[in-house]
């Protein structure tokens, strides 16, 4: 089939739009993030696009996600696909943390405490729940009851961030998922005392899931693919 050049190059072009747009969205991100948590190695900032069934939103989402050290962890979701995407709505859907003139001072306390939640190796959420203040409750109470069981916990075979996929199916050679490590150790709130995940997993369709289980049949590297010569 003849393709004319001029599409040929259009054609090739547009991974590397995609991916310059994405990486825009990610700069701005680390721009918002406070000073002294953006420079930290650990600090992993992931942008991609989602797909929404909802027909209430757009049909496409921008969704960053923010890991940080100790399993800590923000995701965001920007109800335009990342192309439409502003610096502004970047800096709107992020914890305030400063004092900028758009917040009042409470809910730049909320904000900075979010941040800290995270580096902390909590979840960070934005815009708040509620009952954030009798979450954060909940939670001291059960990082002291996890802290007493860390030492007693297996060693895992993944870090954070490390490219996985996951058994989805019944079928062993198309029933797998790729995905990257969010959280180890993970939990649930209705969960009984005790109960731990060792994975949560970002698939790389944009769902979240946890693996209930270290073992090959559940979870296991991602494959390395390679080109014969």
């Amino acid at each position: 089939m003849f393709l004319p050049n001029s599409l040929k190059n259009d054609s090739e072009n547009k991974p590397d739009e995609k991916r310059s747009t994405l990486d825009r969205v990610e700069q701005w991100t680390r721009s918002f993030i406070p000073a002294s948590v953006r420079d930290h190695p650990e600090i992993q900032i992931h942008v991609k696009e989602q797909i929404c069934g909802d027909p209430d939103c757009a049909p496409i989402d921008t969704v960053i996600c923010i890991l940080f050290p100790k399993n800590g962890r923000m995701m965001v979701r920007i109800q335009k696909g990342p192309g439409d995407v502003t610096e502004e709505d970047v800096s709107e859907a992020l914890p305030p943390h400063d004092n900028k003139a758009d917040y009042d001072p409470e809910t730049i306390e909320v904000g900075r405490r979010v941040w800290d939640d995270c580096m902390s190796g909590e979840e960070g959420y934005w815009p708040p729940f509620p009952e954030y203040e009798e979450e954060e409750e909940e939670d001291e109470e059960e990082e002291e009851d996890e802290d007493s069981d860390a030492n007693n916990r297996p060693p895992l075979r993944f870090m954070l961030g490390e490219a996985v996929q996951c058994r989805m199916g019944p079928d062993p050679v198309t029933g797998w998922a790729g995905g990257k490590v969010l959280r180890l150790w993970y939990r649930e709130r209705n969960w009984p005392p005790g109960q731990m995940a060792p994975y949560h997993i970002l698939l790389d369709d944009g769902r979240e899931i946890f693996a209930p289980a270290d073992v090959e049949q559940v979870i296991r590297k991602m494959p390395q693919i390679g080109f014969n010569s």
